[in-house]
């Protein structure tokens, strides 16, 4: 569980920001949740882009 901390609509989705006990989420949605609402995460591995800053390298 988490709290949504921002969205951010995008033109095609929304772009949500949600804090949990140890981490944020990036989170691209078409649904439009209420900021500081409680949320459940789920997701599976083929879900997942990992992305790193260009000084990363």
């Amino acid at each position: 569980m988490g709290s949504v901390e921002t969205s951010l609509f995008k033109g095609v989705h929304y772009e949500i920001v949600v804090k949990t006990e140890h981490r944020e989420f990036i989170i691209h949605t078409t649904d439009n949740v209420e900021l500081y609402q409680e949320v459940g995460i789920r997701f599976y591995p083929e879900d997942i882009h990992v992305m790193y800053t260009m000084d990363a390298y």
